[in-house]
Protein backbone atom coordinates (compact mmCIF):
# COMPACT_ATOMS: atom_id res chain seq x y z
CA UNK A 1 0.00 0.00 0.00
CA UNK A 2 1.44 3.33 -0.60
CA UNK A 3 0.81 6.26 1.53
CA UNK A 4 -0.89 9.01 1.30
CA UNK A 5 1.36 12.29 2.82
CA UNK A 6 -1.49 14.81 3.19
CA UNK A 7 -1.11 15.27 7.14
CA UNK A 8 1.62 14.17 9.01
CA UNK A 9 5.07 16.05 7.98
CA UNK A 10 8.31 13.57 7.56
CA UNK A 11 11.18 16.07 8.15
CA UNK A 12 13.77 13.53 7.44
CA UNK A 13 15.85 14.37 4.11
CA UNK A 14 15.40 10.65 1.93
CA UNK A 15 18.76 9.38 0.40
CA UNK A 16 16.83 7.30 -2.03
CA UNK A 17 13.25 8.00 -3.42
CA UNK A 18 10.74 4.88 -3.80
CA UNK A 19 9.98 4.75 -7.46
CA UNK A 20 5.94 5.75 -6.23
CA UNK A 21 7.34 8.79 -5.49
CA UNK A 22 9.37 9.86 -8.23
CA UNK A 23 6.41 8.92 -10.68
CA UNK A 24 4.31 10.67 -8.10
CA UNK A 25 6.67 13.50 -8.21
CA UNK A 26 7.33 13.84 -12.07
CA UNK A 27 3.39 13.60 -12.75
CA UNK A 28 2.62 17.18 -12.91
CA UNK A 29 5.75 17.08 -15.93
CA UNK A 30 2.91 15.46 -17.85
CA UNK A 31 0.51 18.51 -18.13
CA UNK A 32 3.64 20.94 -17.61
CA UNK A 33 4.89 20.02 -21.14
CA UNK A 34 2.22 22.02 -22.73
CA UNK A 35 3.67 24.95 -20.99
CA UNK A 36 6.87 24.95 -21.82
CA UNK A 37 8.91 24.97 -25.38
CA UNK A 38 8.14 24.09 -27.58
CA UNK A 39 4.29 25.35 -27.24
CA UNK A 40 5.04 28.73 -26.34
CA UNK A 41 5.92 29.08 -29.87
CA UNK A 42 3.59 26.59 -31.42
CA UNK A 43 1.22 29.18 -29.98
CA UNK A 44 2.76 32.42 -30.73
CA UNK A 45 3.03 31.23 -34.58
CA UNK A 46 -0.52 30.36 -34.57
CA UNK A 47 -1.79 33.64 -33.34
CA UNK A 48 0.77 34.98 -35.65
CA UNK A 49 -1.21 32.70 -39.56
CA UNK A 50 -4.54 32.40 -37.54
CA UNK A 51 -6.01 35.16 -36.03
CA UNK A 52 -5.87 39.26 -36.23
CA UNK A 53 -2.30 39.70 -33.57
CA UNK A 54 0.21 40.75 -35.54
CA UNK A 55 4.01 39.69 -35.48
CA UNK A 56 5.34 42.83 -34.18
CA UNK A 57 2.43 42.80 -31.27
CA UNK A 58 2.90 38.86 -30.54
CA UNK A 59 6.84 40.26 -29.83
CA UNK A 60 5.46 43.16 -27.67
CA UNK A 61 2.93 40.86 -25.81
CA UNK A 62 5.83 38.49 -25.13
CA UNK A 63 8.13 40.62 -24.10
CA UNK A 64 6.52 42.71 -21.61
CA UNK A 65 3.95 39.30 -20.42
CA UNK A 66 7.71 37.52 -19.84
CA UNK A 67 9.40 40.49 -18.21
CA UNK A 68 6.78 41.52 -15.59
CA UNK A 69 6.22 37.83 -14.91
CA UNK A 70 9.92 37.50 -13.46
CA UNK A 71 9.12 39.46 -11.02
CA UNK A 72 6.06 38.29 -9.62
CA UNK A 73 8.38 34.76 -9.50
CA UNK A 74 10.38 36.01 -7.31
CA UNK A 75 7.69 36.56 -4.61
CA UNK A 76 6.58 32.73 -5.14
CA UNK A 77 10.05 31.91 -4.64
CA UNK A 78 10.04 33.59 -1.15
CA UNK A 79 6.87 32.66 -0.24
CA UNK A 80 7.30 28.84 -1.34
CA UNK A 81 10.69 28.77 0.79
CA UNK A 82 8.52 30.53 3.52
CA UNK A 83 5.43 28.84 3.57
CA UNK A 84 4.94 26.28 6.49
CA UNK A 85 1.52 24.12 6.14
CA UNK A 86 1.07 20.12 7.20
CA UNK A 87 1.70 19.27 3.75
CA UNK A 88 4.67 21.56 3.23
CA UNK A 89 5.72 24.40 1.83
CA UNK A 90 5.68 23.63 -2.02
CA UNK A 91 2.45 21.71 -1.60
CA UNK A 92 0.26 24.70 -1.33
CA UNK A 93 1.85 26.92 -4.03
CA UNK A 94 1.61 23.68 -6.51
CA UNK A 95 -2.07 23.37 -6.08
CA UNK A 96 -2.73 27.58 -6.46
CA UNK A 97 -0.71 27.07 -10.06
CA UNK A 98 -3.18 24.08 -10.85
CA UNK A 99 -5.76 26.79 -10.44
CA UNK A 100 -4.18 29.59 -12.68
CA UNK A 101 -3.27 26.67 -15.08
CA UNK A 102 -6.76 25.70 -15.79
CA UNK A 103 -7.76 29.50 -16.28
CA UNK A 104 -5.30 30.23 -18.40
CA UNK A 105 -5.86 27.01 -20.96
CA UNK A 106 -9.35 27.98 -21.13
CA UNK A 107 -8.09 32.07 -22.67
CA UNK A 108 -5.31 31.32 -24.46
CA UNK A 109 -5.93 28.09 -26.19
CA UNK A 110 -9.43 28.80 -27.44
CA UNK A 111 -9.27 32.25 -29.26
CA UNK A 112 -11.28 33.47 -32.26
CA UNK A 113 -10.09 34.57 -35.82
CA UNK A 114 -10.20 38.42 -34.15
CA UNK A 115 -8.57 37.82 -30.91
CA UNK A 116 -6.20 40.69 -31.17
CA UNK A 117 -2.49 41.17 -29.39
CA UNK A 118 -4.01 42.78 -26.12
CA UNK A 119 -6.28 38.91 -25.81
CA UNK A 120 -2.75 37.51 -26.78
CA UNK A 121 -0.77 39.11 -23.66
CA UNK A 122 -3.88 38.39 -21.45
CA UNK A 123 -3.98 34.47 -21.75
CA UNK A 124 0.25 34.42 -22.42
CA UNK A 125 0.47 36.40 -18.71
CA UNK A 126 -2.01 33.55 -17.25
CA UNK A 127 -0.06 31.19 -18.96
CA UNK A 128 3.53 32.25 -17.43
CA UNK A 129 2.12 32.83 -14.18
CA UNK A 130 0.39 29.63 -13.74
CA UNK A 131 4.25 28.10 -15.15
CA UNK A 132 5.80 29.53 -12.33
CA UNK A 133 3.64 29.26 -9.58
CA UNK A 134 3.51 25.44 -10.26
CA UNK A 135 6.93 24.73 -11.22
CA UNK A 136 9.07 27.05 -8.95
CA UNK A 137 7.83 25.15 -5.97
CA UNK A 138 8.45 21.89 -7.92
CA UNK A 139 11.71 22.23 -8.71
CA UNK A 140 12.88 23.84 -5.46
CA UNK A 141 11.69 20.91 -4.07
CA UNK A 142 13.93 18.31 -5.03
CA UNK A 143 16.71 19.86 -2.56
CA UNK A 144 14.60 19.24 0.25
CA UNK A 145 13.88 15.84 -0.92
CA UNK A 146 17.34 14.70 -0.99
CA UNK A 147 20.89 16.30 -0.57
CA UNK A 148 22.45 14.03 -2.27
CA UNK A 149 24.42 14.52 -5.55
CA UNK A 150 23.61 12.21 -7.47
CA UNK A 151 19.73 11.66 -6.70
CA UNK A 152 19.15 14.89 -7.41
CA UNK A 153 19.81 13.74 -10.76
CA UNK A 154 17.95 10.96 -10.44
CA UNK A 155 14.89 12.95 -9.63
CA UNK A 156 15.75 15.86 -12.24
CA UNK A 157 15.95 12.47 -14.71
CA UNK A 158 12.34 11.31 -13.89
CA UNK A 159 11.24 14.44 -13.90
CA UNK A 160 12.56 15.86 -17.61
CA UNK A 161 11.47 12.10 -18.56
CA UNK A 162 7.65 13.24 -17.88
CA UNK A 163 7.84 16.42 -19.36
CA UNK A 164 8.97 14.85 -22.84
CA UNK A 165 6.88 12.09 -22.52
CA UNK A 166 3.94 14.47 -21.88
CA UNK A 167 5.23 16.83 -24.49
CA UNK A 168 5.58 13.73 -27.39
CA UNK A 169 2.24 12.96 -26.69
CA UNK A 170 0.67 16.33 -27.23
CA UNK A 171 2.48 16.70 -30.39
CA UNK A 172 1.52 13.14 -31.92
CA UNK A 173 -2.45 14.48 -31.64
CA UNK A 174 -2.73 15.96 -34.63
CA UNK A 175 -1.31 13.24 -36.67
CA UNK A 176 -3.30 10.76 -34.77
CA UNK A 177 -6.34 12.63 -34.64
CA UNK A 178 -6.30 12.80 -38.07
CA UNK A 179 -5.38 9.74 -39.34
CA UNK A 180 -7.96 7.37 -41.22
CA UNK A 181 -8.35 5.08 -38.03
CA UNK A 182 -9.36 7.52 -36.10
CA UNK A 183 -10.50 10.31 -38.25
CA UNK A 184 -11.73 12.64 -35.73
CA UNK A 185 -9.85 15.68 -37.24
CA UNK A 186 -9.32 16.67 -40.92
CA UNK A 187 -5.88 17.88 -40.94
CA UNK A 188 -2.36 17.34 -38.88
CA UNK A 189 -1.92 20.80 -39.37
CA UNK A 190 -2.22 22.77 -35.60
CA UNK A 191 -5.59 24.45 -36.27
CA UNK A 192 -8.52 26.21 -33.98
CA UNK A 193 -9.79 22.77 -33.16
CA UNK A 194 -6.10 21.07 -31.99
CA UNK A 195 -5.47 24.07 -30.08
CA UNK A 196 -8.86 23.50 -28.39
CA UNK A 197 -8.09 19.86 -27.73
CA UNK A 198 -4.73 21.20 -26.19
CA UNK A 199 -6.71 23.51 -24.05
CA UNK A 200 -8.98 20.48 -22.79
CA UNK A 201 -5.45 18.39 -22.38
CA UNK A 202 -3.79 21.41 -20.00
CA UNK A 203 -6.83 21.31 -17.97
CA UNK A 204 -7.17 17.57 -17.61
CA UNK A 205 -3.70 16.49 -17.43
CA UNK A 206 -2.20 19.63 -14.98
CA UNK A 207 -4.47 19.26 -12.07
CA UNK A 208 -4.19 15.10 -12.32
CA UNK A 209 -0.36 15.60 -11.94
CA UNK A 210 -0.26 18.15 -9.16
CA UNK A 211 -2.85 15.96 -7.17
CA UNK A 212 -1.03 12.87 -7.14
CA UNK A 213 2.44 14.64 -6.29
CA UNK A 214 0.40 16.31 -3.30
CA UNK A 215 -1.27 13.26 -2.18
CA UNK A 216 1.98 10.80 -2.88
CA UNK A 217 5.33 12.59 -1.98
CA UNK A 218 6.52 13.18 1.28
CA UNK A 219 6.96 16.80 1.85
CA UNK A 220 10.88 16.78 3.06
CA UNK A 221 12.71 18.58 5.11
CA UNK A 222 11.66 22.50 4.83
CA UNK A 223 14.06 25.29 4.83
CA UNK A 224 16.22 26.43 7.19
CA UNK A 225 16.15 30.18 7.46
CA UNK A 226 14.22 32.15 4.99
CA UNK A 227 15.03 35.40 4.39
CA UNK A 228 12.60 38.40 2.99
CA UNK A 229 13.31 39.02 -0.66
CA UNK A 230 14.91 42.38 -1.38
CA UNK A 231 16.88 43.84 -4.30
CA UNK A 232 19.58 44.17 -1.45
CA UNK A 233 19.51 40.79 -0.95
CA UNK A 234 19.40 39.38 -4.43
CA UNK A 235 22.57 41.09 -5.23
CA UNK A 236 24.11 40.16 -2.30
CA UNK A 237 23.39 36.16 -2.75
CA UNK A 238 24.45 36.56 -6.43
CA UNK A 239 27.46 38.65 -5.36
CA UNK A 240 28.90 36.12 -2.98
CA UNK A 241 27.68 33.04 -5.33
CA UNK A 242 30.27 32.81 -7.92
CA UNK A 243 28.91 29.24 -8.98
CA UNK A 244 25.36 30.56 -9.46
CA UNK A 245 26.72 33.45 -11.07
CA UNK A 246 27.85 31.49 -13.87
CA UNK A 247 24.57 29.08 -14.20
CA UNK A 248 22.85 32.24 -14.65
CA UNK A 249 25.41 33.30 -17.68
CA UNK A 250 25.27 30.49 -19.03
CA UNK A 251 21.13 30.32 -19.14
CA UNK A 252 21.49 33.97 -20.26
CA UNK A 253 23.44 33.03 -23.55
CA UNK A 254 21.51 29.25 -23.76
CA UNK A 255 17.57 31.00 -23.21
CA UNK A 256 18.63 33.71 -25.80
CA UNK A 257 19.72 31.16 -28.41
CA UNK A 258 16.79 28.37 -27.52
CA UNK A 259 14.26 31.95 -28.10
CA UNK A 260 15.70 32.81 -31.27
CA UNK A 261 15.38 29.55 -32.84
CA UNK A 262 12.09 28.90 -31.33
CA UNK A 263 10.46 32.57 -32.89
CA UNK A 264 11.30 31.15 -35.90
CA UNK A 265 11.54 27.46 -36.45
CA UNK A 266 7.47 27.18 -37.05
CA UNK A 267 7.62 30.05 -39.35
CA UNK A 268 10.42 28.49 -41.32
CA UNK A 269 8.87 25.09 -41.08
CA UNK A 270 5.45 26.48 -42.66
CA UNK A 271 6.72 29.12 -45.32
CA UNK A 272 10.65 28.11 -46.15
CA UNK A 273 11.67 24.85 -45.98
CA UNK A 274 7.67 23.37 -47.32
CA UNK A 275 7.41 21.45 -43.95
CA UNK A 276 4.15 22.67 -42.60
CA UNK A 277 1.91 19.46 -42.03
CA UNK A 278 5.03 17.43 -40.96
CA UNK A 279 5.70 19.79 -37.93
CA UNK A 280 4.28 17.42 -35.28
CA UNK A 281 5.86 14.39 -36.61
CA UNK A 282 9.40 16.55 -36.73
CA UNK A 283 8.36 17.84 -32.96
CA UNK A 284 7.90 13.79 -32.26
CA UNK A 285 11.24 12.86 -33.48
CA UNK A 286 13.26 15.65 -31.49
CA UNK A 287 11.23 14.98 -28.31
CA UNK A 288 11.74 11.03 -28.59
CA UNK A 289 15.59 11.53 -29.29
CA UNK A 290 15.31 13.37 -25.94
CA UNK A 291 13.72 10.89 -24.34
CA UNK A 292 16.07 8.49 -24.95
CA UNK A 293 18.95 10.24 -23.96
CA UNK A 294 17.73 11.11 -20.15
CA UNK A 295 18.84 7.63 -18.98
CA UNK A 296 22.30 8.28 -20.91
CA UNK A 297 22.81 11.47 -19.92
CA UNK A 298 21.56 10.20 -16.45
CA UNK A 299 24.20 7.29 -16.58
CA UNK A 300 26.81 9.65 -18.02
CA UNK A 301 26.44 12.33 -14.68
CA UNK A 302 27.59 9.31 -12.16
CA UNK A 303 31.14 9.70 -14.49
CA UNK A 304 31.24 13.04 -15.86
CA UNK A 305 30.22 16.49 -13.54
CA UNK A 306 26.65 17.53 -15.13
CA UNK A 307 28.01 20.94 -15.32
CA UNK A 308 30.28 19.48 -18.55
CA UNK A 309 27.61 17.15 -20.39
CA UNK A 310 25.83 20.18 -20.50
CA UNK A 311 29.04 22.06 -21.38
CA UNK A 312 30.10 19.99 -24.60
CA UNK A 313 26.23 19.39 -25.76
CA UNK A 314 26.33 23.19 -25.78
CA UNK A 315 29.07 23.76 -27.57
CA UNK A 316 28.37 20.66 -29.82
CA UNK A 317 25.04 22.34 -30.82
CA UNK A 318 26.79 25.33 -31.75
CA UNK A 319 28.61 23.67 -34.58
CA UNK A 320 25.82 21.81 -35.83
CA UNK A 321 22.67 24.34 -35.74
CA UNK A 322 24.09 26.34 -38.95
CA UNK A 323 24.02 23.18 -41.03
CA UNK A 324 20.20 24.06 -41.38
CA UNK A 325 20.72 26.01 -43.96
CA UNK A 326 21.93 23.10 -46.56
CA UNK A 327 18.37 22.10 -46.78
CA UNK A 328 16.34 23.53 -49.66
CA UNK A 329 13.59 25.62 -49.83
CA UNK A 330 9.92 24.04 -50.75
CA UNK A 331 11.25 20.47 -50.08
CA UNK A 332 8.95 18.38 -48.47
CA UNK A 333 10.49 15.22 -49.65
CA UNK A 334 13.51 16.47 -47.01
CA UNK A 335 11.37 15.38 -44.10
CA UNK A 336 12.81 12.57 -43.33
CA UNK A 337 16.37 14.05 -43.23
CA UNK A 338 15.22 17.10 -41.44
CA UNK A 339 13.73 15.01 -38.30
CA UNK A 340 16.75 13.73 -38.14
CA UNK A 341 18.35 17.16 -38.04
CA UNK A 342 16.27 18.05 -35.54
CA UNK A 343 16.38 15.07 -33.52
CA UNK A 344 19.96 15.00 -33.02
CA UNK A 345 20.10 19.13 -32.15
CA UNK A 346 16.98 18.04 -29.50
CA UNK A 347 19.38 15.85 -28.00
CA UNK A 348 22.22 17.58 -27.13
CA UNK A 349 19.74 19.81 -26.08
CA UNK A 350 18.70 17.02 -23.32
CA UNK A 351 21.21 18.38 -21.09
CA UNK A 352 20.05 21.62 -20.85
CA UNK A 353 16.50 20.69 -19.51
CA UNK A 354 17.73 18.18 -17.21
CA UNK A 355 20.93 19.26 -15.59
CA UNK A 356 19.96 23.68 -14.60
CA UNK A 357 17.72 22.16 -12.07
CA UNK A 358 19.86 19.57 -9.86
CA UNK A 359 22.45 22.55 -10.29
CA UNK A 360 20.48 25.46 -8.45
CA UNK A 361 20.28 22.95 -5.44
CA UNK A 362 23.68 22.80 -5.15
CA UNK A 363 24.49 26.08 -5.79
CA UNK A 364 21.76 26.65 -2.91
CA UNK A 365 23.77 24.37 -0.79
CA UNK A 366 26.78 26.83 -1.19
CA UNK A 367 24.45 29.47 -0.83
CA UNK A 368 23.91 28.15 2.93
CA UNK A 369 27.29 27.72 3.61
CA UNK A 370 28.15 31.32 3.36
CA UNK A 371 24.78 32.87 4.52
CA UNK A 372 23.79 30.60 6.86
CA UNK A 373 20.39 30.94 5.14
CA UNK A 374 17.88 28.29 2.70
CA UNK A 375 16.88 30.32 -0.10
CA UNK A 376 16.56 27.52 -2.56
CA UNK A 377 13.07 28.94 -3.83
CA UNK A 378 14.47 32.30 -4.14
CA UNK A 379 17.46 31.21 -6.12
CA UNK A 380 15.64 28.93 -8.31
CA UNK A 381 13.02 31.91 -9.16
CA UNK A 382 16.03 33.95 -9.74
CA UNK A 383 17.32 31.37 -12.23
CA UNK A 384 13.64 31.12 -13.73
CA UNK A 385 13.02 35.00 -14.05
CA UNK A 386 16.54 35.26 -16.23
CA UNK A 387 15.28 32.24 -18.02
CA UNK A 388 11.64 34.11 -18.75
CA UNK A 389 13.10 37.20 -19.38
CA UNK A 390 16.19 36.01 -21.76
CA UNK A 391 14.13 33.94 -23.47
CA UNK A 392 11.86 36.61 -23.82
CA UNK A 393 14.08 38.66 -25.08
CA UNK A 394 15.41 36.44 -27.71
CA UNK A 395 12.21 35.38 -28.66
CA UNK A 396 10.97 39.14 -29.36
CA UNK A 397 13.81 39.85 -31.16
CA UNK A 398 13.35 36.80 -33.36
CA UNK A 399 9.79 38.51 -34.05
CA UNK A 400 11.13 42.28 -34.33
CA UNK A 401 13.82 40.90 -36.95
CA UNK A 402 11.55 39.28 -38.97
CA UNK A 403 10.11 42.80 -39.10
CA UNK A 404 13.26 44.65 -39.97
CA UNK A 405 14.39 42.53 -42.56
CA UNK A 406 10.48 42.40 -44.12
CA UNK A 407 9.84 38.61 -43.92
CA UNK A 408 5.91 38.12 -43.91
CA UNK A 409 4.76 34.65 -42.78
CA UNK A 410 1.28 35.83 -44.35
CA UNK A 411 2.87 36.49 -47.64
CA UNK A 412 3.17 33.58 -50.51
CA UNK A 413 6.82 35.62 -51.39
CA UNK A 414 9.55 36.85 -49.30
CA UNK A 415 12.76 38.42 -50.84
CA UNK A 416 16.18 37.21 -51.34
CA UNK A 417 17.21 39.62 -48.54
CA UNK A 418 14.57 39.00 -45.94
CA UNK A 419 14.59 34.94 -46.63
CA UNK A 420 18.79 35.11 -45.87
CA UNK A 421 17.85 37.52 -42.67
CA UNK A 422 15.31 34.61 -41.07
CA UNK A 423 17.30 31.67 -41.45
CA UNK A 424 20.62 33.67 -40.40
CA UNK A 425 18.40 34.57 -37.42
CA UNK A 426 17.64 30.81 -36.94
CA UNK A 427 21.05 29.50 -37.26
CA UNK A 428 24.51 31.23 -36.95
CA UNK A 429 23.06 33.77 -34.48
CA UNK A 430 22.05 31.03 -31.92
CA UNK A 431 25.09 29.51 -32.71
CA UNK A 432 27.24 32.32 -31.05
CA UNK A 433 25.04 31.98 -27.86
CA UNK A 434 25.15 28.30 -27.79
CA UNK A 435 29.30 28.52 -27.81
CA UNK A 436 29.42 31.45 -25.19
CA UNK A 437 27.02 28.97 -22.81
CA UNK A 438 29.71 26.21 -23.61
CA UNK A 439 32.98 28.51 -22.35
CA UNK A 440 31.21 29.63 -19.47
CA UNK A 441 30.07 26.43 -17.89
CA UNK A 442 33.63 24.95 -18.39
CA UNK A 443 34.26 26.96 -15.36
CA UNK A 444 31.51 26.67 -12.80
CA UNK A 445 33.27 24.95 -10.10
CA UNK A 446 30.69 22.34 -7.96
CA UNK A 447 31.41 18.69 -9.26
CA UNK A 448 29.80 15.68 -6.81
CA UNK A 449 33.73 16.00 -4.76
CA UNK A 450 33.11 19.95 -3.95
CA UNK A 451 29.56 19.21 -3.19
CA UNK A 452 29.85 16.45 -0.80
CA UNK A 453 32.32 18.71 1.01
CA UNK A 454 29.56 21.24 1.12
CA UNK A 455 27.20 19.34 2.69
CA UNK A 456 29.47 17.96 5.08
CA UNK A 457 30.36 21.71 6.21
CA UNK A 458 26.73 22.52 6.18
CA UNK A 459 26.22 19.22 8.55
CA UNK A 460 28.86 20.07 10.98
CA UNK A 461 27.88 23.29 11.48
CA UNK A 462 24.12 22.86 12.17
CA UNK A 463 25.24 19.73 15.00
CA UNK A 464 27.71 22.56 16.60
CA UNK A 465 25.06 24.86 16.99
CA UNK A 466 22.54 22.49 18.23
CA UNK A 467 25.26 21.67 20.80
Amino acid sequence: MWRIYFGKRENEVQPRLRNLHLAAYAAPGVGLSLFISPFPAIIAAFYASHTAATTAGIATALLLVRVTDTLIDIGIGYASDATRTRIGGRKPWMLLGMMIGVAAASVLFFPSASSSAIYFAFGIALYYLALGSTDIPLRSWISELTSDYAERARIAAWLTFAILMGGMGFLLLPEGLSSSWVGLAETSAIDRDMMAIYGWCAMIFLPTGVILAVLIVPPGKPAARVERPSWAGMVAAVRINKPYQLLIGAEISTQIAWGLIYALLFVAFETYFGLGDHVALILVAATAAQILCVPIYSSLSKHISRHRLWAWSSIMTAIFAPFTLLFQKDTPEQFIPMAIFIAILSALGTAQMMFPMAMVGDVADYDTLKSGARRTGLLYAMRLMVFKATFAAGNAAGFYILSLVGYDPKAAVNSSFSTWGMLLTLTVLPSIFFLMAGVILLRFPIDARRHAIIVRRISSRAKGIQR
